[in-house]
Parts: structure tokens; C-alpha cells; sequence
């Protein structure tokens, strides 16, 4: 039951910090920021 709680905390809070600053994790998975998209497709 408390590694359940436990996981439920963990993806939440990632979830939340993620989705507050997803620059990082956008750097570590594709290797592009937010600014070289727009450059690279003029969004």
C-alpha cells in the first residue's frame, strides 16, 4: 500500500515540475530548446 502512495506521489510531482519548467527534460530527451523549434520551424 505505501509503495503505491509512494509512486502516485513520485509521478505527480514530476508531472507538476514538468510541466512548470519542461525545458530540461526537453534538453535531455530530443536535445532541442523551445527557441531553436521556433527558429528551426518559425511557429
Amino acid at each position: 500500500m505505501f509503495t503505491k502512495f509512494s509512486l502516485v506521489l513520485v509521478i505527480l510531482f514530476l508531472g507538476i515540475v514538468s510541466y512548470a519548467n519542461p525545458k530540461p527534460i526537453g534538453l535531455e530527451l530530443n536535445k532541442a530548446t523551445l527557441e531553436e523549434v521556433k527558429e528551426k520551424y518559425k511557429i
